[in-house]
């Protein structure tokens, strides 16, 4: 097995057999590029031959067997008619209904940005078969399963215009906006003490010099008088 691509697995998960074939094909074709055996018009055949070579050979065994059963593979050189075939036997086994409720249990994690969430519902919805509700389809993702009221609210106040791409834009706004307000708010830590004065109740921050002053001078006010003035005793 090449590092780069591992061979591939067709028994660990047949519900997502095709989603998981269409995933491998697509690194092996990077992989191709990148060893140079790039199909053009111009293409010779000893490239042809190389690359579906190569196909097979980091498909793995169990893929060459299926292969090697199926009808109209194509010569030697014929890698677009091998990728046919394969794609015949592996790509309509996708489970359109598990591809779905694989889509509507995505929610957004946590420091996830909507963008991302957009991006990861995208791939989720390849095996879908949305048609043209996809976009709607993420958008209403967005609102129901993002994380953040503030972004679901001010999407719910775009009415019945919201589109995907409007949903991204406004999401990207409070985004933000939310980044920005840590950095603004004030958030002052008052105690409050509960004193009697003149049978009212008074709440009153602690540690406060006019407070501590006011409450001195009534005090002093309205001190009972010594008993000796009381009696008329006093010179």
């Amino acid at each position: 097995m090449d590092g780069t691509v591992p061979k591939f697995d067709r028994y660990s998960d047949p519900a997502t057999l095709g989603l998981r074939w269409t995933r491998w094909l697509n690194a092996f074709e990077h992989f191709a590029d990148g060893k140079g055996s790039i199909l053009t018009d111009e293409t010779s055949n000893a490239t042809k031959q190389r690359r579906r070579a190569l196909l097979l050979h980091h498909a793995g065994t169990d893929v060459q067997d299926i292969f090697s059963t199926l009808a109209d593979t194509g010569g030697p050189t014929d890698y677009a008619q091998a990728v046919t075939a394969l794609n015949a036997y592996f790509v309509p086994q996708v489970n359109i209904a598990f591809a779905r409720q694989t889509f509507y249990q995505l929610k957004q994690k946590t420091g996830q940005t909507v963008q991302q969430f957009v991006t990861s519902l995208r791939q989720a919805t390849k095996d879908c078969d949305f048609g043209a509700d996809k976009d709607n389809q993420i958008r209403d993702a967005v609102l129901s399963r993002g994380n953040s009221e503030y972004v679901r609210r001010k999407l719910l106040e775009e009415g019945t215009g919201l589109t995907l791409s409007r949903t991204l834009e406004i999401a990207a706004q409070c985004e933000r906006v939310e980044l920005q307000m840590p950095a603004m708010h004030i958030s002052p830590k008052t105690e409050v003490k509960e004193t009697k004065v003149s049978n009212k109740l008074t709440i009153q921050p602690t540690g406060s010099s006019v407070w501590t002053t006011a409450q001195t001078a009534v005090q002093k006010h309205t001190r009972c008088p010594p008993v000796k003035m009381r009696l008329g005793l006093t010179k």
